[in-house]
């Protein structure tokens, strides 16, 4: 996986508070440095006790929000789709077919190279 610029800093803030913080140690590991299991369910926890579990629409979110979340939010910020699609381990037309909407809106953007005279 290759992450996004910045993300050092996280993984720094989450080392300084972690007990496990070894050379073999899990970034992201339970309290014991085990695996965790189901991060689904830590989630919906976590956004239960701060009452973030239902987007504006009521629609609840998901551990897969933040993977819809991160691929938005990368192509807006104009990271080729190969690349993209390369990191999340995904297609290029899997992305062009869930992610249009998005995909249109960056188009938008683009400046135009020709332009027309007004004669």
């Amino acid at each position: 996986m290759v992450c996004r610029d910045g993300t050092h800093i996280y993984i720094e803030r989450l080392r300084k508070i972690s007990e496990r913080t070894g050379s073999d140690d899990l970034v992201f590991g339970n309290s014991q440095g085990k695996p965790v299991e189901n991060f689904g369910k830590t989630f919906q926890a976590i956004l239960t006790k701060l009452e973030l579990l239902n987007d504006g629409q009521g629609k609840r979110r998901t551990i897969y929000s933040l993977r819809h979340f991160y691929c938005t939010q990368t192509l807006l910020s104009g990271v080729p789709i190969h690349t993209l699609a390369r990191n999340m381990g995904t297609s290029i037309s899997y992305i062009e077919h869930h992610y249009s909407h998005v995909l249109t809106v960056m188009q938008a953007k683009e400046p135009r190279t020709k332009r027309f005279s007004s004669k």
